[in-house]
């Protein structure tokens, strides 16, 4: 079952706090279990910084009392044993003690300055951590001594742990509670914004391909996705308008021979049976050609094999060599002694070639050469005639354009095929005048399209 993205947004911040619930439970188990020490040392030291903190001064910045914090007093008074502090000068006087004792903790011959780290002393039964902190105030050295029981540290850290679970179970309920109220305020009013968008994108059809959806007031996260369907609207856009266009001229292409053949049936005298022959081959060649570019159009349809280019150039020179024997053109073949080995469609190289010699062969002199030269770069079809004009150049590979001093009588498909061709597989199809006479088609080979997927 899928969850909504609300759904899946509480759930992982309700997985992430349990998991920082587990993290401080368990860092404060570990602690409590192997580190107890320092827990306890560490706490006694913050002990002693308040106590320090505390210590008022005269006017020659000796010590002149202490001053706790309420609740540190409180726990001093009520366990005057357990925890106590000593305001100690530097020959060992005890000056102030918060439990009315003013006799020296530390043994007698122990300079307080050399006592500063955490030692432990048996007094009264008890097991005390004593700390010395050294206080320094206009070279005028006091030391501030804390001690503390084990019985006393055992009862503090265990009341500290009960405390910390139930800090920690009941900030990350509030929390959890919070932030799920958020996310449904926040996902809300995003969704309020993609719903409309939504809707928006229902609305596009055929009809009006044109339309885009706004950005405005969109998350910023979400841009980039609608930016990517606006592309793929405006591809679909073009694509759309190429197609109605093609229709178009195919009907226009076509019913000017069907208006033919049927005004010499509608004569009256004998039919011309050569004209209606003529104007069928047309028709048909104008099929065949739309058929092929429909086919070759969509990289989809295209089957990609190891091919011989070699042996495919040859069979589509040779497919038209009636043509070419017709107006005495020799078409020379320059290829490599070993066979080149490339991964595309032997058809639809097949028709480029085809298509390319053939349109040399339209624009060639009687007597003269086309010379098709394969390598492992590409493929390239030379021809002796005139050449291209410059204006000309734009449109060679647009559907049904023909140049103005053509030969033949073809719909104008042959380049927008070859055209269609490079581009499924991946090629660059370019066109250049030679010099001083004759033009030049080249192919380049290059890496192929992947096919467009089923699902995404």
């Amino acid at each position: 079952m899928r969850l909504s993205l609300t759904a899946n947004l509480m759930l992982s911040t309700a997985v992430t706090l349990v998991a920082g619930l587990l993290c401080v439970f368990g860092s404060w188990a570990l602690l409590t279990h192997f580190q107890p020490s320092w827990l306890r040392d560490r706490d006694l030291g913050g002990m002693a910084r308040d106590v320090a903190e505390g210590i008022s001064y005269d006017g020659q910045n000796r010590p002149a009392g202490v001053q706790l914090r309420h609740a540190l007093q409180q726990v001093m008074e009520a366990l005057p044993q357990d925890v106590f502090y000593q305001v100690i000068d530097p020959e060992g006087k005890v000056l102030f003690s918060s439990n009315g004792d003013f006799s020296a903790f530390l043994p007698t011959g122990v300079d307080p300055q050399h006592a500063r780290d955490i030692s432990t002393r048996l007094r009264s039964g008890l097991q005390l951590r004593v700390i010395v902190l050294p206080i320094v105030r206009a070279n005028v050295t006091t030391y501030v001594l804390v001690a503390r029981s084990d019985r006393f540290d055992e009862t503090l850290l265990e009341n500290d742990a009960s405390t910390v679970k139930l800090a920690a179970a009941v900030e990350s309920i509030g929390a959890m509670v919070v932030f799920a109220l958020v996310v449904l305020v926040t996902i809300n009013r995003m969704l309020r914004r993609l719903k409309g968008i939504s809707a928006a994108a229902a609305r596009i059809a055929p009809t009006n391909l044109q339309a885009r959806l706004a950005v405005e007031n969109v998350p910023k996260e979400i841009v980039p996705l609608i930016e990517s369907f606006n592309l793929a609207l405006g591809r679909l856009e073009a694509g759309f308008r190429i197609q109605q266009e093609f229709l178009a001229t195919a009907a226009h292409e076509l019913k000017t021979p069907l208006a033919l053949i049927r005004g010499e049936f509608e004569l009256d005298g004998p039919t011309n049976r050569k004209a209606i022959l003529a104007d069928l081959d047309h028709m048909s060649r104008h099929v065949h050609q739309l058929l092929h570019l429909a086919e070759v159009s969509d990289v989809n349809n295209l089957v990609f094999a190891s091919t011989d280019v070699t042996l495919v150039v040859e069979d589509a020179v040779e497919s038209i060599a009636r043509l070419t024997q017709a107006r005495h053109i020799r078409v020379q073949i320059d290829h490599p002694s070993e066979p080149l080995m490339i991964d595309a469609d032997a058809s639809a190289i097949f028709a480029l070639v085809r298509n390319l010699v053939e349109n040399a062969a339209n624009h060639a002199p009687d007597q003269s050469t086309i010379l098709v030269t394969i390598d492992s770069t590409g493929i390239s079809v030379r021809d002796e005639g005139p050449g291209i004009p410059p204006g000309d150049m734009p449109k060679l590979f647009k559907r049904f354009w023909r140049g103005a001093h053509r030969r033949d009588k073809g719909a104008g498909l042959g380049l927008s095929i070859c055209s269609e061709v490079a581009r499924g597989h991946g090629w660059n199809l370019s066109a250049r005048n030679l010099q001083p006479t004759g033009a030049e088609f080249s192919v380049e080979f290059g890496s192929r399209p992947e096919a467009s997927p089923a699902h995404v």
